[in-house]
């Protein structure tokens, strides 16, 4: 959220995305174009955090690379794994139209991402599995 600095008036809220900064253009109380503050006390804030998952490479054609793809981490998620981790990912596969790459290609490009819901470490699956001493 944000404070009029004309009039005090509270701005607000305004949903952020990873990528850019959205900020207010006029009040509507005072219809000011600014300056705007930001109202550390009224806004909330979540833990974000961008990831970028490949396939194994010993599951890899030999000579073929491993293709790669960005997840979208929120909340209690964040910092469940590390780089160089096994991970199994559930989540919602989405795309946006990415105007910078549409400029550079002439043709208009969308760019994926995967928004995780569940991150499961393979080794930790793994460990879990039963085997047929644990049964008898």
């Amino acid at each position: 959220k944000y404070d009029c600095v004309g009039c005090g008036y509270l701005l607000g809220p305004f949903l952020q995305r990873y990528d850019e900064e959205i900020k207010p253009s006029t009040c509507p109380s005072c219809q000011g174009r600014g300056p705007f503050e930001l109202n550390m006390e009224n806004t909330v804030y979540h833990n974000y955090q961008r990831i970028t998952i490949q396939e194994s490479p010993n599951s890899v054609a030999a000579g073929r690379l491993p293709r790669s793809k960005d997840v979208i981490v929120l909340g209690d998620l964040c910092d469940t794994c590390k780089p160089g981790d096994e991970i199994e990912v559930t989540g919602i596969y989405s795309n946006t139209y990415d105007g910078a790459m549409n400029s550079k290609q002439g043709f208009p490009v969308f760019s994926t991402v995967i928004h995780a819901n569940q991150i499961s470490k393979k080794d930790k699956i793994a460990s879990d599995a039963l085997t047929d001493e644990d049964v008898q």
